[in-house]
């Protein structure tokens, strides 16, 4: 008759234990306060009286995600800077239509929006935002064009193009740049551009 061997392994003591436990913990946390949320900003142009029908453009970049809302950091977040401390009171319902009308669209795949109406409640110097030619890079590679297409589009070097990514990358959280995930951001971002070209914000007196 076979007898059962005893198990060789031998039992972390408890402090051992604790303190493993506190490491993972610790490499959770950390890992928490380096999540970041999109951010589309609707901003009130420089030049808006010189765009009186397209006073707003439209930004993208992202914040750091505070781990006590960690659950909703895959969602985007959509506010306005109309250049004042006081936005106006219709952009709550301006965003609040926008979010409906993202949810509406049958464009699939898309981002859910959340809207913010106070952009003194954003910590500004957590918010990071994409250049022109980060997002124009961004653009490209959506559209499927390899490093060294989108230099000689651009008549650059493809080591600036793949610069140019990777600072995109690291802006927008660091996550992979992904057919889904840039489908998903451009996706989103084309329904808020229609969207404001045909019923921009108002537009508070200076």
């Amino acid at each position: 008759m076979l007898q059962k061997n005893q198990s060789s392994c031998t039992a972390l003591p408890d402090s051992e234990k604790a303190g493993s436990a506190n490491t993972a913990n610790k490499t959770r946390n950390e890992k928490q306060k380096s999540l970041r949320q999109l951010v589309f900003k609707i901003a009130l142009r420089a030049d808006a009286a010189l765009w009186p029908r397209q006073p707003y453009q439209l930004a993208v970049g992202s914040m750091l995600c505070p781990v006590q809302q960690s659950g909703d950091c895959a969602n985007a977040v959509v506010i306005i800077d109309s250049g004042s401390d006081y936005p106006l009171k219709s952009h709550a319902v301006w965003l609040q239509r926008l979010v409906i009308e993202l949810q509406q669209s049958s464009t699939e795949p898309k981002l859910t929006l959340l809207a913010v109406r106070e952009t003194t409640l954003l910590n500004q110097q957590q918010l990071l935002w994409l250049t022109a030619r980060e997002q124009q890079m961004l653009r490209y590679r959506h559209q499927g064009l390899t490093a060294k297409e989108s230099a000689t589009q651009l008549g650059i070097s493809h080591r600036t193009v793949e610069k140019q990514l990777e600072h995109a990358r690291t802006k927008l959280g660091g996550g992979k740049l992904s057919p889904h995930a840039l489908n998903a951001l451009f996706n989103t971002y084309r329904i808020i551009e229609t969207y404001i070209n045909r019923r921009p914000p108002a537009v508070g007196s200076p």
